[in-house]
């Protein structure tokens, strides 16, 4: 299949035509010629184009912020985490320290108590 080049010449020309008409009457609504609708309606495109891609960046930069922010938790609780186990571990070995004070105290009591017996 063979695309004649005049037939598609005239496309473009009759597409062409249709464009600048467009920008002729676009621009005339707001006080120009073809010129202004042509930056009017690179405007029109152009603008939420923008809008969305400043709108990416704001949702990238909050979510680095959330993340940042959670990692700072979780730093700040694990450092809480190992406090309290340091300190869990001190009160465990009073209590075994203690326990061996009693031991000892009430061993020794119940041994001298029949030596003195004797």
């Amino acid at each position: 299949m063979r695309l004649d080049v005049k037939v598609i010449k005239n496309h473009i020309n009759i597409k062409g035509s249709q464009v600048m008409t467009a920008f002729e009457f676009i621009g005339r609504i707001f006080g120009g010629g073809k010129g202004i609708g042509a930056v009017v309606s690179l405007t029109a495109v152009s603008v939420p184009i923008a809008g969305a891609v400043v709108h990416d960046e704001l949702k990238k930069s909050e979510q680095k912020e959330k993340d940042s922010l959670y990692q700072k938790a979780i730093l700040k609780q694990n450092a809480e985490i190992r406090g309290l186990k340091k300190q869990a571990d001190i009160c465990n070995e009073r209590q075994e320290h203690y326990q061996k004070v009693i031991d000892t105290v009430l061993f020794n009591g119940k041994e001298s108590v029949p030596n003195e017996q004797v």
